[in-house]
């Protein structure tokens, strides 16, 4: 019975609540911007925005973006149901897809009384709440699918483990930067030639759409770099530059990275879970690139526990957790 009140509190307060912010705040910035992009594909116009056209470099989403799992979900979703209610009624079947994989997981490592608690827990974690109640990005995506890829690694389905991946990479391209990590990880667990296989599809996909698919998409007199380039000047404007600086100014770029806003939010997507992701460091490691680009942004949004840019985080956090409290039960 907890789980069903849970899931309904749930749906209840998130639908009433996004219904209720888009009748007094109508069509605004982010959500307005995606909803002409779905309004305008529907159209057969494809996924353009003329409001973010200068912002992005170009009319067509992938200047920003390249978020390919779109065709596979909201744009289905939108074709069904042209409404701007769709977006968060489908955003909501999304992210409560993620309890299918979340409870095969806890099953494997726990009883089925924990189990049921612990789905139940992801309903009443922050983020995925604020998440879910900000609007699509298009990464919430990952939450559901990294579940599945840990899944289907678990079991070691090789075959459904590459089609997760695949779709993981469609969701935007720095989550490749993320299944690079989780390839690291499967060579530690002496999962080796799919994990150096993972490595490098995700490594090849990234490179590829980073400089050459996204620019394409761009006007000829806008500037290459990443939409998201602007945050990370003060670190250098390249890749190199970046890590370079921190390398050799290690100092400094504590001080600029453990700030208030910065360590608060850190301790508040792992409160929920007592820290328990702590408990095991090496399933912690994978969330170290989407940790690094949101931490080091300059931006403190990037960093905030209650917007979504942390969602290839928090599948992670949930993996750590559920094969920590297996440790834990074990000593």
């Amino acid at each position: 019975y907890i789980f069903y009140f849970s899931f309904l509190f749930y749906i209840l307060s998130i639908l009433s609540l996004t219904f209720g912010k888009i009748q007094a705040l109508h069509h605004y910035v982010d959500f307005a911007t995606h909803l002409e992009i779905l309004w305008r594909n529907s159209q057969g116009l494809g996924l353009t925005t003329l409001m973010s056209e200068k912002y992005h470099g170009g009319s067509n989403w992938f200047a920003a973006h390249f978020t390919p799992i779109i065709y596979l979900t909201y744009v289905p979703a939108f074709a069904i149901w042209p409404s701007p209610y769709m977006i968060p009624v489908s955003e909501t079947l999304f992210i409560l897809s993620s309890l299918i994989p979340l409870w095969l997981i806890s099953k494997k490592y726990l009883n089925l009384e924990s189990s049921r608690l612990f789905i139940c827990s992801f309903l009443f974690y922050p983020t995925i709440f604020y998440t879910n109640l900000y609007g699509i990005s298009y990464i919430e995506l990952c939450i559901p699918l990294f579940l599945w890829l840990f899944y289907f690694f678990e079991e070691k389905k090789n075959t459904l483990f590459i089609l997760s991946l695949v779709l993981c990479l469609m969701v935007r391209e720095e989550v490749s930067l993320v299944t690079v990590f989780f390839g690291i990880y499967m060579i530690i667990k002496k999962r080796t030639l799919i994990g150096f296989a993972t490595i490098f599809i995700s490594l090849i996909y990234f490179y590829t759409v980073v400089f050459w698919v996204m620019p394409s998409f761009r006007e000829e007199d806008f500037d290459k770099a990443h939409i998201a380039a602007f945050w990370f000047k003060e670190w250098g404007d390249t890749y190199l530059e970046m890590i370079t600086y921190i390398l050799f100014n290690p100092i400094d770029s504590l001080n600029k990275i453990l700030i208030p806003p910065k360590i608060g939010n850190f301790v508040m997507i792992l409160i929920p879970l007592l820290f328990i992701p702590l408990s095991n460091i090496s399933v912690f490691f994978i969330a170290i690139p989407n940790l690094a680009m949101t931490f080091l942004s300059f931006s403190i949004t990037h960093s905030s526990y209650i917007l979504y840019y942390l969602s290839p985080t928090i599948p992670i956090l949930f993996y750590a957790t559920i094969s920590g409290v297996s440790r834990i039960n074990i000593f």
